[in-house]
């Protein structure tokens, strides 16, 4: 199973994962990341350049947000919580040890249902080792999937929501915390596959 990676930009910290079609190979995390905004204005100013680290890899990884491999997603007047960097073919070598989600493999979520969250939770304000996470699908509305989970804390964004080896969508925020626990929000990629990867999913 594809593994996620602590990515970091500045100071934040957050989760990386990788997604292929055999012949592109992208970076998916989330652009609050970089804005450091819930939702971020399509009007929003991005930094001419950026810079992303992989701690694991000892890697970091330059992206101009204006033109080449950056693709940012709107919805609405905002953009969505999502950033996608295509990765040159050394970059795809350097990252092979975490493998790579197919596009083939992303599935729709079924309410009720049990998925996994992956990714690096913050405590005591560092990442710490990754988690897997057990969530229940709660609600599904348009891109948006609601689930209920036991608290984590930060860090889980920019991770994969996953069932097995299938891919549905990435994790991005959480609202109305309950006694122990608290609701994760993530975005369907069977919804935003053909924006993000080109190609729906097979499922």
């Amino acid at each position: 199973m594809p593994s996620p990676f602590r990515l970091t930009f500045l100071d934040n910290g957050g989760t990386g994962f990788l997604v292929t079609n055999d012949t592109d190979t992208w970076l998916l995390t989330c652009l609050h990341l970089v804005t450091e905004l819930i939702d971020t204005p399509l009007t929003h100013p991005m930094p001419l350049q950026g810079v992303f680290g992989i701690p694991d890899l000892g890697l970091s990884i330059t992206v101009n947000f204006e033109v080449g491999r950056v693709l940012l997603v709107p919805r609405g007047d905002d953009l969505h919580d999502i950033l996608r960097i295509t990765l040159t073919e050394a970059e795809r070598a350097a990252f092979a040890p975490f493998g790579a989600y197919r596009v083939a493999d992303i599935s729709l979520a079924q309410v009720g249902e049990s998925l996994e969250m992956r990714g690096f939770p913050i405590i005591a304000g560092h990442q710490g080792a990754m988690r897997t996470a057990p969530v229940t699908v709660e609600q599904i509305e348009g891109v948006s999937i609601k689930m209920h989970q036991p608290a984590v804390g930060g860090g889980m964004s920019g991770g994969p929501l996953v069932r097995g080896n299938a891919l549905i969508g990435i994790v991005h925020g959480s609202v109305g915390p309950a006694p122990g626990y608290e609701n994760a929000l993530a975005n369907s990629f069977a919804v935003l596959g053909p924006t993000l990867f080109g190609q729906p999913a097979d499922n």
